[in-house]
């Protein structure tokens, strides 16, 4: 066993719990969005489309590994370490809410895409972010020569 990994049988139980408690946030949520979960040898999967256009759609797949894959509006998000199992609660309260804002940075010299992020704000003040570079760093327009496109998402309930 990995150093920072979770015995097979804690790690269990707690993805048993962490995946009750979104299972029943899908139930209270079937009015305003529609949920595929799906529990199979190696992972446990939920899938939530929106009702409310310009919602932020996602998915979350919790692994055996005990690593997890994220998809928020369409942008993907893979192979990182859980910490803690409560994260993924805050994670779909805080995107239900509205609260996900996408930044894309192009270049003003040549409308390229430099790079994208997706910023969760969660209930408890903290931050989930996920950031993509679309150009090596040695290809990046000077920060000068930037510009930020913020889009924000609609809350599931309004």
């Amino acid at each position: 066993m990995q150093s920072g990994l979770r015995s097979d049988d804690v790690f269990r139980g707690e993805l048993a719990k962490a995946a009750a408690g979104l299972t029943a946030w899908a139930k209270a949520h079937e009015d305003c969005a529609a949920s595929d979960i799906r529990n199979a040898p190696g992972y446990w999967k939920m899938a939530v489309a929106p009702r409310v256009t310009g919602a932020c759609p996602f998915e979350v797949l919790l692994r055996s590994d005990q690593r997890y894959d994220l998809a928020i509006g369409g942008e993907f998000y893979e192979d990182l370490e859980i910490g803690s199992f409560a994260l993924f609660q805050n994670v779909v309260e805080a995107i239900a809410h509205g609260n996900v804002t996408r930044i894309l940075t192009t270049s003003a010299l040549t409308g390229a895409l430099q790079s994208l992020e997706t910023r969760v704000a969660l209930p408890d003040g903290t931050i989930w972010s996920g950031a993509r570079s679309h150009v090596e760093n040695s290809r990046r327009c000077p920060p000068e020569s930037e510009l930020n496109e913020v889009r924000r998402f609609l809350p599931y309930r309004r």
